[in-house]
C-alpha cells in the first residue's frame, strides 16, 4: 500500500499534465504551448528584368565586338590567300574565310 502511494506521488511530481482546453505542439524534441515556427521566407526575387538576361544595348555591344573580330579575321585570312604558295593550303584559308562570311551574314553583320 505504501508502494502504491509513493508511486503516485513520484508520478503527480515527473512531467507536468497538460492543462484541459491547452493544445501542445512538438517542435522537433521540445513540446510548447505556441505554433512552431514554419521555414524561413526565401530571399526576395531579384527584378524579373535582371533574370530576363542581358539588356538590349548589351546584345548589341556584344554584336558590334563579334562582328569587328570578324572582320578582322576576314581581313587576315585575305593576306594569308595573298601570300600563301601551297594549293592546299590557300583552299583551307578560303573555306575557313567563307565560313566565317557566312557567319557574318548571319549575325547581320
Amino acid at each position: 500500500m505504501r508502494w502504491i502511494a509513493l508511486i503516485g506521488l513520484l508520478l503527480s511530481f515527473g512531467a507536468p499534465a497538460a492543462e484541459p482546453g491547452k493544445k501542445l505542439y512538438r517542435c522537433g524534441n521540445v513540446f510548447q504551448e505556441r505554433p512552431c515556427e514554419g521555414p524561413k521566407p526565401a530571399p526576395a526575387k531579384v527584378e524579373a528584368s535582371k533574370q530576363d538576361g542581358p539588356s538590349q544595348a548589351a546584345l548589341e555591344s556584344r554584336k558590334k565586338i563579334r562582328c569587328e573580330n570578324f572582320e578582322r579575321q576576314v581581313t587576315e585570312l585575305v593576306d594569308r590567300e595573298k601570300v600563301e604558295k601551297s594549293a592546299e593550303l590557300l583552299k583551307g584559308w578560303v573555306a575557313q574565310r567563307k565560313v566565317l562570311e557566312d557567319r557574318m551574314k548571319s549575325d547581320g553583320c
